[in-house]
């Protein structure tokens, strides 16, 4: 019973109606008495922060992770890496609603607030950000995969995010598969997640192709043969 880890929102956000995403939501003091009071529970506090004013206020706080953190800056990089602070950097989620937008009339008139500027913006300052977020991930930052529950076009898609690692974060596909595994459940501080290993819960994914050559044929799921979650089998098709 009870809550795995708090979240707190600590900059506006793209789909919010009232704010903007670069703008603070919470002060330093704030956030850190969620980190305090989760920490009396043994919880970890992460934040929504896309802009770098909330990062930054989160980080001062000592949070457990930064989801999205789109606008880390050099000093963000130098805190996370000091405090070894987790980034889950769901890039996918902007760059994916856009595309959306353009091939899909009815998704345009599915808003909230003013979304569609917000992508537009969003995604154009993307481009200033990729080599900072290399360098980041060259440092040391630990990164891990997540999916932005919350946001329609992820669910049952999750794994377009692996792409997008590769492309922009300039990392490997292995350390790609990786950050949506092993690192996860490190993020998480699920130690029976994450490996094929004894102890661990036997979550096991079957995959047709080489992943390592092609990070994109996880996307599709006339590849994927088997699953099996916690020794139980929920898709099999692999041919005997």
């Amino acid at each position: 019973a009870g809550a795995d880890f708090v979240k707190v929102c600590t900059s506006g956000g793209i789909t919010s109606v009232t704010d903007s995403w670069d703008e603070p939501q919470y002060t330093v003091e704030e956030i850190r008495v969620a980190v305090e009071e989760a920490a009396n529970k043994g919880k970890t506090v992460a934040v929504h922060a896309e802009g770098t004013s909330g990062i930054k206020r989160a980080l001062e706080a000592k949070v457990h992770s930064i989801e999205h953190g789109w606008f880390i800056d050099e000093e963000c990089v130098d805190r996370m890496i000091d405090q070894d602070t987790w980034w889950v950097p769901t890039i996918a989620l902007v760059p994916l609603s856009v595309q959306h937008r353009k091939t899909n009339a009815q998704w345009s008139t599915q808003q909230l607030g003013d979304e569609e500027k917000k992508d537009n913006e969003i995604l154009s300052l993307f481009e200033k950000q990729r080599p900072l977020w290399r360098d980041a991930v060259r440092r040391g930052v630990k990164v891990a995969m997540g999916s932005d529950q919350s946001h329609r076009l992820m669910t049952g898609n999750n794994l377009v995010e692996l792409e997008y690692m590769v492309d922009w974060l300039g990392i490997s596909p292995m350390e790609a598969i990786v950050c949506a595994t092993g690192r996860a459940a490190q993020c998480m501080q699920r130690p029976d997640l994450g490996a094929l290993e004894p102890g661990r819960l036997a979550d096991v994914v079957v995959v047709e192709g080489d992943p390592l050559s092609d990070i994109k044929l996880l996307q599709c799921r006339d590849n994927i043969k088997l699953i099996m979650k916690d020794g139980t089998i929920y898709k099999q098709a692999l041919v005997e």
